[in-house]
C-alpha cells in the first residue's frame, strides 16, 4: 500500500504524540497554524512548553528524517512560536525541538532533538 505525504506526516505526528506522553510531556495543542508556518506539537515539560516540529520518512532513500529541515523551515517555525506565545500572552521557558521518525525500521526509530538552535 502506498502513502501520501500528507498520510505519512500524520502518522508521525501521532507517534510523536504517544513518545511525548511516554516521556511525561503533556500535549497542550496540535497542527497550531498561523501566518508564518504551522507548528506540529505544543507540549508541556514540567515548567516550560515546548514547540515540536515532527519529520517523519518512510524510507532512507534521502536520509534521516531531521535532514528535510531546511533554514527557512527552522524561520517558520520560530516565526510560528513567537506568534503562539504572544497571541496566547505566555510567560515561560520554552524550547524548540525536533522529534525524527524513521518508519523504515521496525520497530519506528524515535529521535527527540531537544532545544535545537540554528
Amino acid at each position: 500500500m502506498i502513502f501520501s505525504k500528507k498520510d505519512i506526516g500524520n502518522y508521525g505526528e501521532k507517534l510523536a504524540k504517544k513518545f511525548l506522553k511516554r516521556q511525561g510531556y503533556k500535549i497542550i495543542d496540535k497542527n497550531y497554524r498561523t501566518k508564518s508556518g504551522e507548528i506540529d506539537i505544543i507540549a508541556r515539560d514540567k515548567e516550560s512548553l515546548v514547540f515540536v516540529e515532527v519529520k517523519t520518512r518512510s524510507s532512507a532513500e534521502f536520509g534521516d528524517p531531521e535532514m528535510n529541515l531546511h533554514p527557512r523551515k527552522i524561520q517558520n517555525f520560530r516565526a510560528a512560536t513567537q506568534i503562539y506565545i504572544s497571541e496566547k500572552n505566555i510567560n515561560c521557558g520554552y524550547s524548540l525541538d525536533v522529534i525524527s521518525i524513521d518508519l523504515s525500521k521496525k520497530p519506528p526509530d524515535i529521535v527527540h532533538f531537544k532545544n535545537i538552535t540554528m
